[in-house]
């Protein structure tokens, strides 16, 4: 299935340079609509369910991929470092050893 590129034309809200970005979008515009539909007929509380589902259902497929190329515990270092940056993989790296220290 080929992907479509559209342009978004709006700005982030950061001063010098605006960015632009672009949103990729395969799903055919009357299904998107319909989407769109059902996810508003939901209440927040059914909203905020779906989008933690989601989180945790991405998350651990990331966390998967690394783990097939470390082990389990250098895997959630790694995708805290690529995920929120290189110190608080480190506080975490050194949580992690007090832990087990303590155990």
């Amino acid at each position: 299935m080929l992907l479509a590129l559209e342009r978004d034309t709006k700005t982030l809200p950061l001063e010098n340079p605006p960015l632009t970005y672009a949103k990729l979008n395969d799903t055919h515009q009357k299904m998107r609509q319909k989407q769109l539909e059902i996810l508003r007929a939901k209440t927040p509380e059914q909203r905020m369910q779906l989008a933690i589902a989601q989180s945790v259902y991405l998350i651990n497929l990331s966390r998967t991929e690394l783990e097939q190329k470390m082990s389990k515990v250098e895997a959630k270092i790694q995708w805290v470092r690529v995920n929120y940056g290189k110190q608080l993989a480190e506080q975490y790296r050194q949580a992690l050893i007090t832990k087990e220290q303590q155990a």
